[in-house]
C-alpha cells in the first residue's frame, strides 16, 4: 500500500491472532476479502518475521504506533525513560475512567523533540526496514506538530511510500486541526458514533478535511463491540448498515478482527490468542465475508475521496448520503449512493430523482450493490428498519460528435437567422394547420409580436402570395404598441393565399437614431459619419439592379460633400434616402417566422345567403299527384323574385312498399 492509494483496507488484528500455525491460512483469508493492509494493534512491536510474512501474503503492515500515551512497559518508555511520567490517578481518570490500573505513563511537557524523535525512529527503523508499510500514530493530537512533520518525512527517507495515519479521536476540534500541515495521509473518522441525523458529523468532515481524509470503521478496534447493543435477530441489520456507512463516508475502510462474524468479545491486543479467530468464525450468528469482499473490490475501484453530500432533509425518514469521487460533481469519475433507514421500528423510502439531482446528472444509471434495483425519479427507493442500500454510479460518457469543422459556422449562422423573435401571429388557426376564411374584396389585417435582444432598431415585412403567384411580395410592417406589429393587404382574387412574416436588424436605422440624438446633444459626430458611409458603401455593394440605382446618387453626393460634416449629415439622414435603405438596404440577422400560413378566399355567396327549402314532391298544382322536377322548374320564378339566393332540396328518397305512410303521416297508405 502506497499513498497513492485511492481508498486503503485495512484489517485490524492484534499480532498475538497471528501466533500459530495458522498464521499464513489467516493472512490468505484476510487478502481474500480484498483488504490491502493489516493493522497490527497493540502497543508491542510486532517481530519481523511477522512482518515479512504479512508482506509475503501480498498485505501491507500496518504499526500501531503509540508515543503520547503508552504502558510503563512499552519499548519507547524503556528506551528514553526521562522523556516520560507516570499519568497520575485523576489524569487518567479523565482520559479513560473505565480501567482500573494507572500502569500509563505520558509525555512530559515540553519534552525535547530531538531525544524524542530520535528515540522513536530508533524503534521504527528495524520495522520499516522488514517490511512495515505504515503506522498509525495514537493520540496525534497531544503530540508537537514539528515533531510529527519531522518524524513522517524521516519515515519515509527510509521508505517513500510509508502511509501514515492520525489518530485524532477524543481531542478537540483546535488542536486536531494544528495538525494540517504534519503530513499524514489520512485520520480516523468518527462516523462509528454518528447517527445518520445529528449534523456534527458532516460538519467535522468538512472542517478536518484540512488535515487529510478520513478512513472509517463500523466499531473501533479494541473498543466494545457493535453486536451486543441490539437483540441477535437485529444484528445483521446494524452490522450491514455500519459497514457500509463507514465504507461510504470515508475515504477508505478498517475492519476489526472478528466484525464479519458478529464477535461479542472485544478485540483485546494484551490477551489476543491465535483460537480467537477460529472462535469468532465458529460462533457466528452471520457471516458478511462476502458483503465485504464484495464491497472493497467495489469502492476501491470507485476510489471516493470527494465531499459527502446530503441527499434528504434532516426530518427525513430515510436518510440519502452521495459520495463523490471527485471534488465536485463534474470532476467525478464515480459516485456511491447510500440510502439508509436508522430507525428500528417502520419502513421508509427516498425518491430516486434527489440522488440524481444531487448529482446534477452527471452520472449514469446507478446499479444497487448486492441488489438489481435502480434509481428513477418517482420511484422510491424503499430501506427496512436498520437497512442500508448502496447504489454505484460511473460518469456518464459525452456524446461525441462527429468532426466536422464546418459545423460551428453551421450553427452559428442558424442561430443568427433567428436572432429576432416572431411570435403571437394573428389571425392564425391552431398553429397553421387550418386556413382561415376571408371573401373577395376584404382586407387582410396581420399582427405579431417583433423583438430582438439589445437596442437595434428592427424592421418587418408581410411576405403574401397568391397560389397561382411563382414569388412573394412584401408588405411593410409598423410598429403597433410595444413589440406589436402590424401589416394588411386586400384580397382581389379568390382561392389560396399564403402569408408569413420576415424581420430583421435594421442597423441603418439605429445609426440614424443615435446619430439624430448625438446631434441634438451637440457632441462630435466625425466618428458617426465614418460608419454611416461604410454602411451605406456596403449596401450598394450588396445591392443589385434596381436598389443599386436607387442608391447611387446618395453615393455620389457623399462624395461631392468630401469632408464637409453638415453637407454629409444633411445627405445622410435625408428621408427619401432612408425610405431607400429601408427597401434596399442590408437586412441583418434575416429571420422568418418558420411557417407558412394560409387564408381561403371565397366568392360574396359564401359569406351570406338566403336559402329557401322546398319539398319536390308537394310542387305539384294539382292534387292527385305527386310534384316532380318540371314542377319545381315552374317554380323558379317564384323563388327567385322573393330574393333568395339559393334554392334547397330536402332529401329525396325511393318511395318503398313497406311501412309505407299516407296523407299527413297517417299509418295508414292510400292513393
Amino acid at each position: 500500500m502506497s499513498t497513492a492509494s485511492t481508498w486503503p483496507r485495512l484489517y485490524a488484528l492484534a499480532p498475538g491472532h497471528l501466533a500459530g500455525e495458522t498464521r499464513d491460512a489467516e493472512l490468505s483469508r484476510v487478502a481474500g476479502l480484498g483488504f490491502d493492509g493489516v493493522w497490527l494493534v497493540g502497543p508491542r512491536p510486532p517481530a519481523p518475521d511477522l512482518l515479512r510474512a504479512i508482506a509475503a501474503a501480498g498485505l501491507s503492515p500496518v504499526l500501531d504506533l503509540a508515543i503520547a500515551r503508552l504502558p510503563a512497559h512499552a519499548p519507547l518508555v524503556r528506551r528514553a525513560p526521562g522523556l516520560f511520567e507516570p499519568v497520575t490517578p485523576e489524569d487518567y481518570a479523565a482520559l479513560d475512567p473505565r480501567r482500573p490500573d494507572t500502569s500509563l505513563m505520558r509525555l512530559v511537557d515540553h519534552a525535547d523533540q530531538g531525544v524524542l524523535a530520535e528515540a522513536t525512529l530508533a524503534l521504527l527503523r528495524p520495522l520499516v526496514e522488514a517490511g512495515a508499510g505504515g503506522c498509525v500514530v495514537r493520540g496525534a493530537a497531544l503530540l508537537p506538530p514539528a515533531f510529527l512533520a519531522g518524524l513522517i518525512g524521516d519515515l519515509r527517507a527510509i521508505r517513500p511510500e510509508f502511509l501514515v495515519i492520525a489518530d485524532p479521536l477524543g481531542a478537540a476540534p483546535a488542536a486536531v486541526l494544528g495538525l494540517a500541515n504534519a503530513g499524514f495521509d489520512y485520520r480516523l473518522g468518527s462516523v462509528a458514533w454518528w447517527d445518520l441525523r445529528a449534523p456534527w458529523f458532516l460538519d467535522q468532515e468538512r472542517t478536518l478535511a484540512a488535515i487529510a481524509p478520513s478512513i472509517g470503521f463500523p466499531e473501533l478496534p479494541g473498543a466494545a463491540r457493535l453486536a451486543p447493543t441490539v437483540p441477535v435477530e437485529r444484528r445483521l441489520a446494524l452490522a450491514r448498515l455500519r459497514l457500509r456507512l463507514a465504507a461510504v463516508a470515508s475515504s477508505g475502510l478498517i475492519v476489526p478482527a472478528g466484525f464479519e462474524h458478529g464477535a461479542e468479545t472485544p478485540l483485546e491486543p494484551e490477551g489476543a490468542r491465535p483460537g480467537d479467530l477460529e472462535h469468532w468464525r465458529r460462533h457466528a450468528p452471520f457471516d458478511l465475508s462476502d458483503e465485504i469482499k464484495s464491497l472493497n473490490a467495489s469502492l476501491a475501484e470507485a476510489g471516493l475521496r470527494g465531499p459527502l453530500v446530503p441527499v434528504s432533509g434532516p426530518s427525513a425518514q430515510a436518510v440519502g448520503l452521495l459520495r463523490l469521487a471527485g471534488g465536485t460533481a463534474e470532476a467525478s469519475a464515480g459516485a456511491a449512493l447510500l440510502v439508509a433507514n436508522p430507525d428500528g421500528h417502520g419502513a421508509a423510502g427516498l425518491d430516486g430523482g434527489q440522488a440524481i439531482r444531487a448529482g446534477d446528472g452527471r452520472f449514469g444509471d446507478f446499479a444497487e450493490h448486492g441488489g438489481d434495483g435502480r434509481l428513477a425519479p418517482g420511484t422510491k427507493v424503499v430501506v427496512e428498519p436498520l437497512e442500508a442500500r448502496l447504489f454505484l454510479a460511473r460518469a456518464a460518457s459525452p456524446t461525441a460528435l462527429p468532426a466536422d469543422p464546418n459545423l460551428s459556422g453551421r450553427r452559428l449562422k442558424e442561430l443568427a437567422a433567428d436572432r429576432v423573435a416572431i411570435e403571437g401571429v394573428e389571425p392564425e388557426l391552431d398553429g397553421g394547420r387550418f386556413p382561415i376564411k376571408r371573401i373577395v374584396g376584404d382586407r387582410l389585417e396581420v399582427e405579431a409580436d417583433v423583438f430582438c435582444d439589445g437596442h437595434d432598431k428592427i424592421a418587418a415585412a408581410l411576405m403574401i402570395r397568391h397560389q397561382d403567384d411563382a414569388h412573394f411580395r412584401e408588405v411593410p410592417m409598423t410598429f403597433l404598441v410595444n413589440d406589436r406589429w402590424t401589416a394588411g393587404f386586400p384580397l382581389t382574387r379568390i382561392g389560396r393565399w399564403v402569408y408569413t412574416i420576415h424581420a430583421w436588424r435594421d442597423l441603418f436605422a439605429a445609426w440614424r437614431n443615435e446619430v439624430a440624438k448625438k446631434h441634438d446633444a451637440g457632441l462630435d459626430l466625425s466618428l458617426e459619419l465614418e460608419e454611416g458611409r461604410r454602411l451605406i458603401e456596403a449596401a450598394s455593394r450588396e445591392a443589385k439592379g434596381e436598389a443599386r440605382a436607387a442608391m447611387q446618387p446618395c453615393l455620389a453626393a457623399i462624395a461631392a460633400a468630401g469632408e464637409r460634416p453638415g453637407e454629409l449629415l444633411h445627405i445622410m439622414l435625408d428621408e427619401e434616402f432612408a425610405e431607400v435603405m429601408a427597401k434596399h438596404g442590408p437586412r441583418t440577422n434575416l429571420s422568418s417566422y418558420g411557417r407558412e400560413l394560409e387564408v381561403v378566399v371565397g366568392r360574396r355567396a359564401a359569406e351570406f345567403g338566403a336559402w329557401y327549402e322546398l319539398m319536390p314532391r308537394s310542387m305539384a298544382d294539382d292534387e292527385r299527384r305527386h310534384g316532380t322536377f318540371r314542377d319545381v322548374i315552374k317554380k323558379l320564378p317564384y323563388v327567385r323574385d322573393m330574393g333568395f339566393d339559393v334554392l334547397y332540396f330536402t332529401p329525396i328518397h325511393p318511395i318503398g312498399r313497406t311501412n309505407m305512410k299516407g296523407r299527413n303521416n297517417s299509418l295508414t297508405p292510400a292513393p
